[in-house]
């Protein structure tokens, strides 16, 4: 390790946890935890590197799965944050903070109609919300299907009727086909948020 990892692990408030994986080296949470605070500190190499370690001494705990998926999610390593998506999934197929993880990374991936099937099954599971319709919404804009994204946006806002974002994209949608309805919700958009 070079000096400034070795600065940077005994520093606060990393230093707790490097102590007690040195005494501990094979209690996965500790590994957890530092890599919780490494991660949120954007040193996602190093927070990479506790998290698969922690997987690799309890490769049954979803939470380390999901936690290593999210680091390579921020740090743009897409296909290895769907990955770990996946197997997250594979032991809480219920879970639909990963499941909406997931569709927000294959949208990134610009895997629309694969983002549209992990929203559906999502939409199974739970009563609905405006950042489900909004990613549903913007999939359907990217494939060149704006009736689709108009009534998904629509839904989204009916879900959260205070929602900034999704007045603004309902406003965007309709003046993308011209249409003058437009202003009516970049109105209340401003309405709502006076500072943007």
């Amino acid at each position: 390790r070079s000096v400034e990892t070795d600065s940077l692990l005994y520093s606060a408030p990393v230093a707790a946890y490097t102590d007690s994986i040195r005494a501990f080296p094979d209690h996965a949470p500790y590994y957890f935890e530092r890599g919780g605070i490494l991660y949120s500190l954007h040193h996602y190499d190093l927070a990479r590197k506790d998290l698969g370690k922690a997987v690799q001494l309890d490769s049954t705990e979803a939470a380390y799965t999901f936690a290593l998926a999210e680091i390579n999610a921020a740090d743009g390593e897409w296909q290895a944050a769907l990955e770990g998506y996946r197997r997250s999934l594979r032991r809480q197929d219920a879970d639909q903070q990963i499941r909406l993880r997931m569709a927000f990374v294959l949208f990134q991936q610009q895997q629309h109609e694969r983002t549209l099937r992990q929203l559906d099954t999502l939409l199974e599971q739970i009563p609905a919300k405006e950042q489900d319709y909004g990613l549903q919404a913007r999939s359907y804009e990217a494939m060149g299907d704006t009736a689709s994204a108009l009534e998904k946006m629509r839904k989204a806002v009916h879900a959260d009727t205070a929602n900034y974002d999704a007045l603004m994209g309902r406003g965007d949608l309709l003046s993308a086909v011209h249409r003058q309805e437009a202003l009516t919700w970049y109105d209340k958009a401003s309405r709502l948020d006076t500072t943007q």
